[in-house]
């Protein structure tokens, strides 16, 4: 029995270590055609981004893994793997890793975007889907919820707040709300001129990624076309 958890063990971290090593060069693939810089393996996050109060980030430790970096449409990208534990159904903290109890960690893994422009601006808030686990930001913020009317649907499927209710009934009007509900697991955080974009527990594939930034670029232009 004890041979058989080894050879499983070996098994597993040979799989882990031949995926990571695919998902790297798929990524070197993409930064090449994209034009964008890639620093591979675990990273310091940039000490900006650190700072900016992004909530995600306070989920875990200030790290992160295959940092991209490139410009695109006169937005400044960054994109890069996070990771972080937490209780089940909880949320993480940097501070107090949830990891007394092995049984009741769950591990989080996803690619973020992190857009940051030198003239553009939208008021702060946190959207997130309303079925995604516990999460505290718009509280640890002091943000107020925001919600539409004739809008049941856009109402149901994601949790909105930040500090100015009207400035952000503006901002998310009837096309920007129906083009979110196209990505119902969009979870964006704005800080005024950076803003942070990622799917919990999803480590968008490389082929996927330029698809990704183009609604990405889409939701911005909208959103800031509508905030005037």
């Amino acid at each position: 029995m004890k041979i058989l958890f080894i050879v499983l063990l070996v098994g597993i971290l040979i799989g882990f270590f031949l995926y990571e090593k695919k998902r790297g060069d798929e990524l070197a693939q993409f930064v090449r055609e994209a034009g964008f810089s890639l620093q591979k393996g675990q990273q310091q996050l940039p000490k900006t981004l650190d700072e900016a109060g992004f909530y995600l980030f306070t989920q875990g430790s200030p790290h992160a893994a295959n940092i991209m970096r490139g410009t695109r449409s006169g937005y400044q990208i960054t994109l890069l793997e996070y990771f972080f534990d937490a209780a089940f159904g909880d949320e993480g903290d940097r501070y107090l890793p949830n990891s007394d109890n092995d049984s009741q960690v769950e591990n989080h893994a996803q690619l973020v975007a992190w857009v940051q422009s030198g003239s553009l601006s939208l008021p702060e808030f946190d959207l997130s889907p309303v079925n995604s686990p516990v999460r505290s930001a718009a509280a640890k913020a002091g943000y107020q919820p925001v919600s539409f009317e004739n809008a049941a649907e856009f109402n149901r499927s994601f949790r909105l707040a930040g500090r100015n209710a009207q400035a952000l009934r503006g901002v998310f009007n009837e096309q920007l709300r129906t083009m979110l509900l196209q990505h119902p697991d969009w979870v964006i955080e704005s800080r005024g001129s950076q803003w942070l974009f990622y799917q919990p527990d999803r480590r968008t594939s490389s082929s996927a990624i330029p698809g990704w930034l183009d609604e990405i670029q889409q939701f911005l232009d909208q959103a800031v076309a509508n905030a005037g």
